[in-house]
């Protein structure tokens, strides 16, 4: 698993991690996304831990389009 640049595809950050299960949510609630990695019976999350730029943008799970993206319950579904 791995960060990479989307312009450049330079590889930005290698977590040494195999992961069953991939997600990304705004768990932390400050609009800003983190990677939930489900391995076997172990979660790993991932954070910025940066201070947060924008402390008054509202929590992403307010957006309503946003809930339900997140809602998505089978993997290949669009």
């Amino acid at each position: 698993m791995s960060l990479f640049e989307p312009l450049s595809g330079r590889f930005v950050l290698v977590f040494k991690n195999e992961a069953d299960r991939l997600y990304v949510a705004d768990v932390s609630g400050d609009w800003r996304e983190e990677i939930l990695v489900l391995s076997g019976n172990h979660l790993h999350v991932y954070e910025n831990t940066a201070a947060n730029p924008r402390p008054d943008q509202p929590r992403l799970w307010e957006n309503r389009n946003y809930r339900r993206l997140k809602q998505c319950h089978n993997y290949y579904s669009p």
